[in-house]
């Protein structure tokens, strides 16, 4: 990643909930901004979307964040587990009410940051409100350039910050002015200073680096810096989302969607399978009940689809057996007369075909009787059997005998 975007909290009375913030776009191949200025907080996601792809740091306020340093017997973590126990004597609100952030340990000492869980919320409310993601929320004095031996102190006038292996933080003046000489006691060996305007007489003026631009500088110590020697606030239930992982969560809607459709046709597939082997066990068994009415000597019935293949096969060149030439000549009668065939039973000694109809009056039966019999071409008779009356259809019911013309 080569394009960082930094946004810097203002300091107390011009921290606002509205107030302009100050952002820079750093590109770390070029070592240089490539663009900054001021801005609300709802014009930030704006500002951001030219560079979607950057890394997002949020820079806080010095003067809400303390920098303690404790001692640990080892680097297990269950000596980590310890730091907030051992802090807890130098800080005047309860553990429960403050996020720490802790740090590498070094020498058995490690450098932890600290801050009030409230402030946190409203550094969380400014990241959405701004529609931008924070992977990193920094103090400003630790972006402060710092070794081993020499730390980094920078000023505009009224705040100073100090980022040293004696003292990490923000000062007043008079709070700079009591405790130099301990943190300190040779300035011009131990500090490089910085200063926003001209040179400080509070400072030695030989070693002042003067109109110093503090957000640029912070921007190039980042970019600089491995991640993993900076103490980041976002740990915990502030961790944000690395941006890789937010590209990715613009899929999962999709994603999901896709699942449950691939989950929706497996579930109907299976359903419409279960259904259609529901539906073959069925049809077998209304084949194996045609096949015993169709031909009742038959007692084995193994596969009645082939078996009543053979069947029709035979009695269609047997000149004794007309099952299937019957139907063929009776069917069309069935259709011209709107009559439904319900059942039907056919015999071979002697050649008999009974089928079970059905119609709505008794007219349609009686015509289909005699229609059949008046067929020039019929090698059959037919005759029609007591008619029913149903009450519950209002339809008519008998049974239509079919024999060969010669038993007329």
């Amino acid at each position: 990643m080569s394009i960082y975007l930094f946004i810097q909290l203002p300091v107390g009375k011009n921290s606002e909930p509205n107030s302009q913030v100050q952002w820079l776009h750093w590109d770390s191949k070029l070592g240089y901004s490539v663009g900054r200025g001021k801005a609300e907080p709802s014009e930030l996601a704006t500002i951001a979307q030219p560079h979607s792809h950057s890394i997002n740091i949020l820079i806080t306020p010095g003067e809400d964040v303390r920098s303690l340093k404790v001692k640990l017997p080892n680097k297990s973590k269950a000596a980590m587990r310890t730091i907030p126990f051992q802090l807890e004597d130098q800080l005047c609100s309860k553990l429960e009410d403050l996020h720490i952030a802790s740090g590498r340990v070094v020498d058995k000492q490690v450098c932890s940051l600290v801050v009030e869980r409230q402030k946190m919320q409203q550094w969380k409310t400014f990241s959405e409100q701004c529609e931008i993601n924070f992977r990193h929320i920094v103090p400003d004095f630790s972006l402060l350039p710092s070794t081993t031996d020499i730390g980094s102190l920078w000023s505009d006038g009224e705040r100073i910050l100090v980022n040293s292996a004696a003292f990490q933080g923000s000062l007043s003046v008079l709070a700079y002015q009591h405790f130099s000489a301990t943190f300190w006691p040779n300035l011009s060996a131990q500090l490089d200073f910085y200063s926003a305007g001209d040179c400080l007489e509070l400072f030695p003026r030989e070693a002042i680096r003067n109109n110093t631009d503090l957000l640029n500088v912070m921007a190039q110590r980042f970019s600089e810096t491995p991640s993993d020697t900076l103490i980041n606030l976002a740990q915990g239930e502030y961790q944000t989302d690395s941006q890789s992982t937010l590209q990715l969560k613009r899929f999962f809607a999709p994603a999901i969607a896709f699942g449950l459709l691939v989950l929706t046709l497996l579930v109907l597939s299976i359903t419409y399978n279960y259904q259609l082997d529901k539906q073959n066990e069925q049809l077998k068994t209304q084949m194996v009940s045609l096949y015993k009415v169709l031909f009742p000597r038959d007692r084995r019935i193994t596969a009645p689809y082939a078996q009543m293949r053979g069947k029709l096969k035979n009695s269609a060149s047997d000149s004794d057996q007309s099952f299937l030439t019957w139907l063929a000549l009776v069917a069309p009668a069935l259709t011209q007369h709107k009559i439904k065939l319900v059942n039907l039973k056919y015999d071979t000694q002697p050649n008999v075909l009974k089928l079970q109809i059905e119609a709505s009056d008794y007219n349609a039966l009686e015509n289909l009787a005699s229609a059949i019999n008046q067929q020039s071409n019929a090698p059959l008779s037919a005759t029609l059997g007591t008619l029913q009356k149903s009450s519950l259809n209002n339809s008519v019911t008998s049974l239509l005998t079919l024999k060969p013309a010669l038993e007329k």
